[in-house]
């Protein structure tokens, strides 16, 4: 069977495509943060295009590591989450775990040469930003996201979960 289709092809389509969402919005907050502290405009092209590799290399690194979308699924089963809860954990965790594994290896990538405290100071000025920005970015676009994911995998995880249950 292919990497790309069946449980495991929706698993890996999910990581691709939030890691390029995610990516994508990582860097474009930032730059735009850094743009309005400095009053001018820092954006380049080779900047953001820079970022969102790096992002995109360490988020999907990560995201075939661990497992928050299950980790954020036994949460809710946990304490027996509706749907719309249950979106909201997934969105907190996912964005957590996304977001500040990204920042972190943007920090280290950016500025352990200037040593711990660059790095440590750093990641520390933008941890609640990129948080925010993480979990209402996870919020957005994850439904769509997994309806993308079950087309091109050919596997829907909430109508297996059904069959189970039947």
């Amino acid at each position: 069977m292919s990497k790309f289709k069946g449980p495991q092809g929706f698993g890996e389509w999910m990581n691709i495509w939030m890691n390029i969402a995610m990516g994508i919005i990582i860097t474009l907050a930032i730059n735009i943060a850094v743009c309005m502290q400095v009053g001018m405009n820092v954006i380049t092209p080779e900047a953001v295009i820079a970022s969102w590799v790096s992002s995109f290399v360490i988020g999907y690194t990560v995201g075939s590591i661990g497992d928050p979308m299950g980790w954020a699924l036994k949460i809710a089963g946990a304490i027996k989450a509706n749907g719309f809860v249950t979106w909201i954990i997934q969105a907190i965790v996912l964005g957590t775990y996304f977001g500040m594994l990204i920042l972190c290896g943007n920090m280290l990538i950016n500025n352990l040469s200037d040593g711990i405290g660059a790095f440590l100071g750093g990641f520390a000025t933008w941890a609640g930003f990129v948080e925010i920005a993480a979990i209402i970015a996870v919020f957005v676009i994850v439904k769509p996201f997994m309806a993308l994911s079950a087309v091109l995998s050919g596997f829907n995880p909430a109508k297996a979960e059904k069959a189970q249950q039947h």
